[in-house]
């Protein structure tokens, strides 16, 4: 029933009696104590003031913004954009000094842990060679176990690793026979097998404990439970992993810190079983980076934990996610296998086995998940500290990216696996590793001992002590890159001692000890001074260029423009070196790391450039050599026999400590108003390279009609107007010309595009192919020293016309055609010319000399094709060549002169 009696009113409000003026004056006073009071209460909750038990959950359930979403300060900004381009790992960085209370030691840095992970790949390659390793944490070393290598396990089995794979299926299967679970091979075959290969059984105990001692890296870095460790020792007496050709993603995880799922689901099917041999290879790679990337969440959540309120805002722990109901499902399978075969685990282990024994992706998001005294733990980061970690992983590039790269990394093998570049490269490492070492590093003295070690090591086979642990640290580079199927059983068969090298393999095994000099000497300068093998690590990476290290925005960029990123870390370095030591002296830390850097850098590199200054100053061959962009990357010298040799200049250092008084001398005693121009050049050009994209280059060069690095035609002078077959030069080689005139393209222009796209390897296979084409014709060919594939990069072109005076005069003479054409359309159009300076018209009446230097060059440039063409001997071929390029020089050189003098 309802109640519809009436609603009861409120009786009307009683009006307040009239205050006096004291009583509204006290109440405002009290309003006013009692807002003081509230904002006093408010202050002290922002400084921590203790809140009742009640009010402290409630406000611990609030979280403020994240500080992400925070307005971020300038220098955080800058910070961010540095990481992007320079230093992909600089947040682990700023993570040390902020949480870490300052300068960490290296056995604790984040940072630290970073850099090692870079060395992952070069490590597992060492554990695949040497033997498996475990970390020291307290002392900051890798520690071999003792156990066999895959080198050793391939030499236990005779070399023959395909009859290891079927004897270790068929002792896994007859294992998990016992537990009802099925891989594919009766039984009865498998038992054949293992009585047929009974001396494979050592080998196979060997590849157990090998597999074992990854697992045991892995949990020693927080990737996996003891529980787990200890359950799948259990289940795997005879372990050998069964994965299948299985259709779908299979592969590291995305998340943060997360092992990849390297463990497959142990089942039955037809599907063939992926060769343990080769998929050992591949988890070594895959297992060691995961630990080592772990090795870095483990680092900063201790870290947090010691120093709780720095962390605040930058990582914070949460709940682990729990896993579906499948997966629920499937730990309840495998806890009951593992019960039948009288081992019993918890429910958390199981489903942790899993985790690992599925094919399933982990989430991405900005978190940490790692093992500690048996708990799993998860902490979620900033995002832009998570960043910092992606960095350290593989890296997504867009396919647009890796289409347009592949040119670039084909110019960028051209270049570098040539002899000679290993040549210039060990020069100039040794003179950056002057500079950069914090170790004392000796150039020359400490190079050769480098040298030798990694002689011994890749040409002798014979590794010392020093070496293994050089490479334990993940010292130098790894030539097993990435996980592609021809590279893993390319590196198999390393392994396996059957080693067929092509010319590329060739020359990169000739390449690697010019490599390694500098960085195993400095390793070994840092061993002996008693650092640990994190820290020595470290300092082989620094002593010169770390190709390692990358912003985490130039992964797309690098594979496009070449040398982009080694450009951009040799700036980073020198301002680390260089502004580093003079900010510390600033600072009050001294002016010791100064002076030694200053120091080495005027007593390495100054004074031989001061010397090579003056040993030529009488040269004007040299003088033209040296003013070109040549120059600014070599030092000159004339040889007794008449031959100009020349030797690299350190990339940044060699433009800092050597072109700048280059610079300044010719300033000084010449008045060269473009030697500040060179300068500024050469510093561009080692700092960046050439930021255009390779791609982009061609069609600006070819476009242009220079060589934008150089700063040299590529259609010589006079030649541009002719018909395209027409337009070569007397370096361009017959195979281009015959392609020209066949297709009627520019023979220069072919050439150029075809060298850009190889390299200087391809450059001298061509120049290779087209002398040995004309012996066979009979036509032979000018030949120099400089054209020698073994030392020619050590010497100078001398029949050449690519000197300054050439430069300077061609690019004088299109300036003053420029004038004249302008100058003569303002007088058509009824200008009166006053715009153009006194300087303008000395140029444009300047310009019938040009014209007639010009011509008279063009009629040597005819000589000198007829006689190119001729069938008399390479030797007087030469000879008239030079001849007639010098005179071409010295015609430029006097037009220059004497506009020069008119400008007096």
């Amino acid at each position: 029933p309802i109640d519809r009696s009436p609603i009861p009113t409120a009786p009307a409000p009683v009006p307040a009696p009239p205050r006096t003026m004291e009583e509204i004056l006290a109440s405002s006073k009290e309003a006013l104590r009692r807002g003081d009071e509230a904002i006093a209460g408010l202050d002290a909750l922002s400084k921590g003031g203790e809140l009742p038990g009640h009010s402290r959950i409630i406000q611990d359930h609030i979280a403020g913004l994240d500080k992400s979403t925070q307005n971020r300060t300038f220098k955080e900004l800058v910070e961010d954009v540095y990481s992007g381009i320079f230093e992909g790992t600089a947040p682990l960085k700023r993570f040390d000094v902020s949480v870490g209370g300052g300068k960490v030691p290296a056995e604790r840095s984040a940072f630290a842990a970073a850099r090692a992970t870079q060395m992952s790949a070069r490590r597992a390659e060492g554990i695949m060679k040497y033997g498996p390793l475990r970390y020291v944490s307290e002392k900051g070393n890798w520690v071999p176990t003792g156990r066999a290598s895959l080198e050793d396990i391939a030499e236990m089995a005779s070399k023959d690793t395909r009859a290891l794979d079927r004897y270790q299926i068929a002792r896994r299967t007859e294992e998990v026979a016992e537990r009802g679970i099925e891989t594919g091979i009766p039984l009865d075959v498998a038992r054949a097998e293992i009585e047929s290969g009974g001396a494979l059984e050592a080998a196979h105990r060997a590849a157990v404990e090998y597999d074992d001692d990854l697992l045991q890296y892995l949990a020693d870095a927080g990737g996996s439970s003891p529980e787990m460790l200890e359950a799948m020792r259990a289940s795997g007496k005879n372990y050998v992993h069964l994965g299948r050709e299985m259709k779908g993603k299979v592969g590291p995880s995305g998340a943060i810190g997360q092992a990849p799922t390297f463990f497959h689901r142990l089942k039955g099917g037809a599907d063939r079983i992926k060769s343990p041999w080769l998929t050992r290879i591949d988890r070594t790679a895959r297992i060691i980076r995961a630990a080592d990337r772990n090795r870095v969440g483990l680092t900063m959540i201790e870290l947090a934990e010691a120093n709780p309120a720095a962390a605040e805002g930058v990582m914070k722990r949460v709940l682990s996610k729990p896993g579906t109901g499948v997966l629920n499902k499937e730990a309840q399978n495998i806890r009951t296998a593992m019960a039948r075969n009288g081992t019993e685990i918890s429910d958390e282990t199981a489903i942790e086995l899993a985790g690992q024994l599925s094919d399933r992706a982990l989430s991405r998001d900005n978190t940490i998940s790692v093992w500690r005294n048996g708990q799993r733990e998860t902490w979620e980061l900033d995002p832009h500290l998570a960043k910092g970690l992606m960095a350290l992983g593989p890296r997504d590039v867009s396919i647009f990216s890796r289409i347009m790269g592949v040119a670039t990394t084909i110019k960028k093998a051209g270049i570098t696996l040539i002899p000679g570049f290993s040549h210039d490269n060990v020069w100039r490492d040794a003179l950056d590793a002057g500079v950069n070492s914090k170790h004392g590093f000796i150039p020359g003295v400490d190079t050769f001992r480098g040298f030798v070690e990694s002689l011994r090591a890749n040409w002798l086979n014979n590794p010392s002590q020093s070496y293994k642990s050089y490479v334990r640290a993940g010292g130098g580079f790894s030539t097993f890159r990435g996980s592609g199927a021809i590279n893993i059983e390319r590196f198999a068969r390393e392994l396996a001692g059957h080693k067929s090298y092509n010319p590329v393999e060739l020359l990169k095994l000739y390449a690697k000890p010019f490599e390694e000099a500098a960085r195993m000497g400095e390793f070994m300068k840092a061993k002996g001074a008693g650092a640990s093998d994190l820290v020595a690590g470290m300092a082989q990476q620094d002593v010169t260029v770390n190709f390692q290290e990358m912003g985490t925005y130039m992964a797309g960029a690098n594979m496009q423009v070449p040398f982009l990123n080694p450009g951009v870390q040799s700036l980073r370095r020198m301002w680390e070196v260089l502004g580093g030591s003079v900010l510390k002296g600033v600072k009050g830390g001294g002016w010791k790391d100064a002076g030694r850097v200053y120091g080495m850098g005027v007593a390495t590199i100054t004074m031989p450039s001061i010397y090579f200054w003056a040993a030529s100053i009488d040269d004007q061959e040299i003088q033209d050599l040296r003013k070109t962009m040549a120059g600014t990357l070599n030092w000159f010298i004339r040889l007794p026999n008449g031959e100009v040799g020349k030797l690299r200049k350190p990339f940044f250092y060699g433009q800092f400590f050597g072109t700048s008084v280059e610079a300044g001398l010719d300033k000084f005693f010449a008045d060269d108003p473009d030697a500040g121009r060179r300068l500024a050049h050469g510093l561009q050009e080692s700092a960046v390279t050439n930021l255009k994209p390779q791609w982009v280059e061609i069609y600006s060069d070819l476009k242009s009609n220079e060589q934008s690095f150089f700063e040299t035609p590529i259609v010589p002078p006079g030649r541009e107007d002719l018909s395209p077959r027409l337009q070569f030069g007397p370096h361009n080689t017959e195979i281009a010309k015959a392609i020209g005139n066949a297709l009627n393209v520019s023979p220069a222009r072919l050439e150029y595009v075809y060298n850009n796209l190889t390299g200087t390897l391809g450059a001298q296979a061509l120049r290779a192919a087209d002398d040995a084409v004309q012996n066979v014709l009979g036509n032979e060919q000018p030949w120099e020293i400089a054209d020698n594939p073994l030392v020619g990069r050590h010497f100078s072109r001398l029949a050449t016309t690519a000197k300054e005076p050439m430069q300077t005069f061609y690019r004088d003479m299109t300036h003053a055609m420029s004038l004249s054409r302008s100058y003569n359309a303002d007088i058509k159009a009824g200008e009166s010319g006053e715009r153009y300076s006194a300087e303008d018209r000395e140029t444009i009446a300047m310009l019938p000399v040009y014209r007639a230097g010009a011509k008279r060059m063009s009629q040597l440039r005819d000589q000198l094709n007829a006689i190119l063409d001729s069938s008399v001997s390479g030797e007087v071929k030469q000879r008239q060549k030079k001849d007639l390029q010098d005179q071409m020089v010295e015609i430029a050189r006097s037009v220059n002169q004497a506009l020069q003098r008119r400008e007096q």
